[in-house]
Formats: structure tokens, C-alpha cells, sequence
């Protein structure tokens, strides 16, 4: 029987090395488990979106071998990729990005354009046109991407500090709340980053940390040390604190007592003391965010994180919960199938032209005696003429003169199930001719506009899941 997080962490203090350690293992169980079918599934769609004729992903690993072993072709046409691309690109030639607009609370249009110059600064600072590629790549490909906001110094020689965007290369290295219900997942109340470096990059970064490093931290799969790797793991979580919100005379907005500073905190408790009917006061709970850098079983660094969210926006494809699992979907899933029919019809046409005689001409061994030169060159050499032989040598002519055999032919079973599946991956992904820029039936600007706007409608919820993940990260920041 599993261990429950109360079985686990009963009588640890959640705020020591070893109480954080022990909610970090058990949340991160969690974490595998939820995400075991969507990072499985993930890596299969993005291997098949970029297939190519050198690796092969679009064809199931058996059927491959048993083709190699026969010298029977096995061929890629990958129209997956276009079909991806065509999201992918359209989204950014729409040029994202994050925006601020005034919505009560005494907001006004010049504070929200102070934010948008803030905002229009990070992502200049950060190339946030490559990062969003990045995410909107595995999210369209493969379901699911992510962003995540960091702070750093602005340089080597300052004491300030920027926030940066940085998209996640490897999506499968982040594990977010599974209890998280929110479209984006600004409820979640905790998160894992891992990352792998090189033996000699971690000693750099981490200096005296190596010895810490073990084969078995947070679960017992391998791959947390290697001969030349070493994991780390990054681990966000929220806790709620008690705390009491005022608002009274000279105060614009409500304000919480623990965020204040100390000698401006006692000077409004003994303010609400001197007259409580002018003040409002309640009880709630405030936000704090911690970040713990996780070396084998030790608490390496910690820090609290000035913001009231996890700082990382996922890009989701579609979501669905399919047996307790959770599994995101990008456009490739859908178009599997149908391209792996497409492959296998080409490879078959390509194969039954292949094994169809090649002999253009027959003709009696008789008929070209003394002109081989010219019949073993015909295949390669235009003569203007092919002489040949047509009285024998007993003087009656030859029963045969040369025929030119009928050209290989395609079978048409072939042809129409490429033409089949080629129509089929349009079907499944709404991208029609005219939405993939092909020419089609339309003959009116109105007409092929409207075509168009089918595929995008089609598409268009991966367009809207990047604006919900942007919108996130304007909220972060």
C-alpha cells in the first residue's frame, strides 16, 4: 500500500532541509505517476513530427527491421511537419505578446502603458520572439511546452537585477501540481525544473557540491549520476501564511499587516486600538513562494521568490484525463496513422515498380547478331536507328521482330491509397488545400478566404492556449 503526503511527512518540520526533502520526494511520486502517459506519449509525437528519411521515426520499430532485412523500401514523405509548421508559424507571424490594459481599482491608461514599456523591455531583453518558438513548437508538435520567469543580475559589475523569460528546452524535465484546475495553472502549489549538467559544468556552478551528488534522490530511476552527468532539481512551492488585512483613513487600498514593515505595522495596529470603527480589518492568508535548489538528499540553496505564482507558464495543446492519467495532445497525434499509410503506400508503389522488368526491347538472338553494340548501348545512347536482322540464315524470315515491352506500370490500388491517405490527413487536421497554400477550387478572393478560415478555425485553439499561457506570465511578471 502507497504512503500517503500525511503518512510520509507526519511530525516533520516542513520548514527544515530534511522535512522540505521529504515533501519534495513525495510530491514528486506524485508527479510521475500523473505524468507517466502524457511525457511517454509526448517524446513518441515529437520523435514522428520530425521524422526523416535518416531516422525512421514515422515507422514502428519492428516493421522497419523486418523491411531493412528483406531490402524491401521504407520510405518518409513527412507531411506532418508542414502541417505543424503552418501553426506554428502563422501563431508567430501574429507576433505575440504581453499586454496591460487599465480595469478598475483606480488603474489608469498612463499606468497601464508604464507596464507595457516593463513588459515590451523584458521580452527585448530576453528574445522572447525564440522563446516563444520554442514553447509554441512543443506545444503544437507535441502537446505541451513551457516558459518560465527568472530574475538575474543585468550584468557581471551591477547590483540590480532583470526578469528574464526562458522557455524550457526539454519539457519533460518540469512537473507542475497535478491538482492544478486552472487553464493555466495559476493555482498550482508546487513545481519541479530538473536539469542535467555536465560533470565539469556542475563543479563550476556548484563548487564543493559534488560530493553530495548520488544515484537515487527524489525517485529510484537511474540517471541522476552518470559517469559524465549529474541531475539537480528545482523545486517551487507556495505556502500559505496567516496574516490580517486593513484599510482605514489615508489608505487608498487594502493593504496586509505582514507585508508591511515593522515600525509602519505597529503604527496601524495601534491606530485600529486608538479608533477600530474607522478601520476594516480581517483575518486571511497570503501567498509566499519558495524556491530550493534539491543536490541528491541536500537543500543546496533556498530562496524566497517575489511573486504570489509558481513562475511557469505551461503551453498546453489540449489536455484530456483519460484513466487517472493525465495525456496532452499536440496536431501531430491526430495525423499519425494517416501518414504512416501514406509512407507505407509510397514505399509499396515504389517497390512494385521496382521489382517490374526493366528490358525495354525483345527481340531474337538471331536479329542483333553483329549489331550488339547498338542494342547494348540503346539504354543509354539516342541512336537514330536500331538495325537488326529480319531473313535468317536459311533465308526465311524471323519469326519475331523487335517489341518494345510496355513501361513499368503503377498499380492504381497504389495510387489511390496515397491519394486516400493524403485526404485523410487533411480530414483529421481541418488544413485543406487552400489553407496549406495549395491551389483548390476557389476562384474568388471571398471564397478562398473563407477555405482558409476553415484551417484556421480548426487550429485555432492552440493560437488561444499560447494567449492564455502569455497572458500567465503577464501576471508573474
Amino acid at each position: 500500500m502507497a504512503l500517503t503526503n500525511n503518512d510520509v511527512l507526519e511530525g516533520k518540520d516542513l520548514n527544515s532541509d530534511e522535512g522540505i526533502f521529504a515533501e519534495a520526494k513525495d510530491r514528486h511520486h506524485r508527479c510521475k505517476t500523473w505524468y507517466s502517459l502524457a511525457h511517454r506519449n509526448w517524446r513518441e509525437d515529437w520523435k514522428f513530427t520530425w521524422a526523416d528519411a535518416y531516422n525512421g521515426f514515422q515507422w514502428p520499430n519492428e516493421l522497419r527491421k523486418n523491411r531493412d532485412i528483406d531490402a524491401r523500401p521504407c520510405l518518409t514523405i513527412n507531411k506532418t511537419r508542414q502541417h505543424v509548421l503552418q501553426i506554428v508559424n502563422d501563431g508567430l507571424q501574429n507576433k505575440p505578446a504581453i499586454v496591460y490594459r487599465p480595469t478598475g481599482n483606480g488603474a489608469t491608461y498612463e499606468s497601464a502603458q508604464m507596464w507595457n514599456g516593463l513588459a515590451k523591455h523584458i521580452e527585448y531583453i530576453s528574445n522572447a520572439g525564440a522563446q516563444y518558438d520554442t514553447a509554441f513548437r512543443h506545444q503544437v508538435a507535441s502537446g505541451l511546452g513551457y516558459i518560465r520567469v527568472i530574475h538575474d543580475y543585468r550584468s557581471p559589475d551591477s547590483f540590480d537585477q532583470e526578469i528574464f523569460l526562458q522557455a524550457i528546452n526539454d519539457p519533460l524535465n518540469v512537473y507542475l501540481d497535478p491538482d492544478a484546475q486552472q487553464p493555466d495553472k495559476s493555482d498550482g502549489r508546487f513545481a519541479f525544473i530538473f536539469e542535467d549538467l555536465t560533470k565539469d559544468k556542475f563543479k563550476k556552478k556548484y563548487p564543493g557540491w559534488i560530493k553530495y551528488a548520488t544515484q537515487e534522490v527524489l525517485d529510484d530511476t537511474v540517471g541522476w549520476m552518470s559517469e559524465d552527468m549529474v541531475r539537480v532539481a528545482e523545486y517551487y512551492r507556495i505556502r500559505e501564511i496567516e496574516d490580517r488585512l486593513v484599510q482605514g483613513p489615508g489608505m487608498p487600498k487594502a493593504m496586509l499587516l505582514g507585508e508591511m514593515p515593522k515600525e509602519l505595522r505597529d503604527h496601524i495596529k495601534a491606530q485600529i486600538a486608538e479608533a477600530p470603527l474607522e478601520w476594516q480589518d480581517r483575518k486571511t492568508t497570503r501567498k509566499k513562494v519558495e524556491w530550493f535548489l534539491i543536490i541528491g538528499e541536500k537543500i543546496a540553496d533556498r530562496r524566497d521568490f517575489p511573486c504570489k505564482y509558481i513562475p511557469i507558464a505551461p503551453f498546453i495543446g489540449e489536455e484530456i484525463i483519460a484513466e487517472g492519467f493525465m495525456d496532452c495532445k499536440g496536431h501531430t497525434r491526430a495525423l499519425i496513422d494517416p501518414q504512416r499509410m501514406y509512407n507505407y503506400w509510397t514505399s509499396s508503389a515504389v517497390e512494385h515498380v521496382a521489382l517490374q522488368g526493366k528490358t525495354p526491347w525483345t527481340v531474337p538472338v538471331e536479329g542483333i547478331e553483329g549489331y550488339e553494340e547498338y542494342w547494348n548501348s540503346a539504354n543509354r545512347v539516342n541512336h537514330s536507328v536500331l538495325p537488326y536482322h529480319s531473313i535468317g540464315d536459311d533465308g526465311q524470315p524471323l519469326p519475331q521482330k523487335p517489341e518494345r515491352l510496355e513501361p513499368p506500370q503503377m498499380a492504381p490500388a497504389y495510387i489511390q491509397g496515397m491519394q486516400n491517405a493524403g485526404m485523410e490527413m487533411m480530414m483529421v487536421s481541418g488544413q485543406y488545400q487552400a489553407a496549406m497554400g495549395e491551389q483548390g477550387n476557389e476562384r474568388t478572393g471571398k471564397a478562398i478566404i473563407e477555405r482558409q478560415r476553415q484551417g484556421e478555425n480548426s487550429t485555432y485553439h492552440y493560437i488561444n492556449n499560447a494567449a492564455i499561457a502569455i497572458r500567465f506570465l503577464g501576471k508573474i511578471i
